[in-house]
């Protein structure tokens, strides 16, 4: 049972990465469309529509309020945005995707070492083993 709980756990932690990297790569593709001045980053932000999926889970209210922060959140930094956005379409053309999914890979891999880290210890840590645990297990059945 131990196992099967560390490998779903280390499962839905990889789903969990794995949605984080996608939606950095959207922001990132996102970004990358807007010219630079951040009228237009929020202009961009205002055409971006949520996945039918998602929209289907999660109520209009929370959509909007999530919009409205990211529209926030994007005015606050636009004199960073700005001097990002000059050289955005090299940095993610060159670098930013690929490195994206360079890091996406550490971490699944990262994650599936901790996830068979888990497996050896609850193996170490079950039932003993061996020729001892098999004359007990005898000894205690008769």
């Amino acid at each position: 049972m131990w196992i099967a709980l560390n490998w779903t756990l280390t499962t839905l932690a990889i789903a969990c990465w794995s949605a984080l990297c996608l939606a950095l790569q959207a922001v990132a593709r996102l970004l990358g469309s807007a010219s630079g001045r951040p009228s237009d980053w929020l202009q961009a932000l205002e055409r971006w529509q949520f996945p039918a999926w998602l929209a289907d889970w999660l109520p209009m209210a929370a959509i909007t309020a999530l919009k409205s922060w990211l529209t926030d959140w994007l005015s606050g930094i636009g004199p960073w945005l700005d001097i990002a956005a000059a050289a955005w379409p090299a940095l993610l053309s060159d670098w930013l995707a690929p490195l994206l999914w360079l890091l996406w890979g550490v971490g699944t891999v990262s994650l599936l070492g901790l996830g068979l880290v888990g497996h050896v210890l609850v193996r170490a840590l079950g039932a003993p083993r061996g020729p001892a645990a098999t004359v007990q297990a005898r000894s205690q059945g008769a």
